[in-house]
């Protein structure tokens, strides 16, 4: 796995030769480029790689920004508290006038969670979410949620 700042490669070693796949988080867009006789054949764009892939460029992308948000976080405000159990919902940080930075959740993100990893409904989701995470208090550097709303 090779990554950057802009792009994240995977190289696939087949029976039929070597493919090297690219994403772009930044273009959301992926490129190929196979291996001939005599080097690799040039970049070109594709609409949607082999999903074993794409699993595996998503898990690098999810620990890259997990392990940056939390390594931003800790070095900003030591004391900001995570949500234990919801790493993949966490989006970044968030800070105001007078307020050190704590941790930021994506209120659907979060939902999905609970939906896929514990089989509750979407209304059971958001009822334990409310109850038990938003509504426990947990002192001024506790984590903060944010919902977008559906504009497309």
């Amino acid at each position: 796995m090779v990554t950057g700042p802009a792009v994240i490669g995977i190289e696939v070693s087949t029976e039929l030769g070597r493919v090297r796949y690219r994403y772009s988080p930044i273009s959301k867009e992926w490129s190929v480029k196979e291996h001939k006789v005599g080097g690799f054949t040039d970049w070109k764009i594709i609409d949607d790689p082999h999903i074993s892939v794409k699993r595996t460029v998503d898990l690098e992308l999810r620990a890259m920004g997990l392990s940056a948000t939390k390594d931003l976080l800790a070095e900003q405000n030591p004391e900001a508290l995570l949500a234990d159990g919801f790493d993949t919902a966490l989006v970044g940080t968030v800070r105001g006038y007078g307020m050190a930075p704590v941790a930021l959740y994506s209120y659907d993100a979060c939902v999905r969670l609970l939906m896929e990893r514990d089989g509750m409904s979407e209304e059971g989701a958001r009822e334990f979410l409310e109850f038990n995470v938003l509504g426990a208090y947990v002192g001024e550097y506790g984590p903060m949620f944010m919902e977008l709303p559906d504009v497309l």
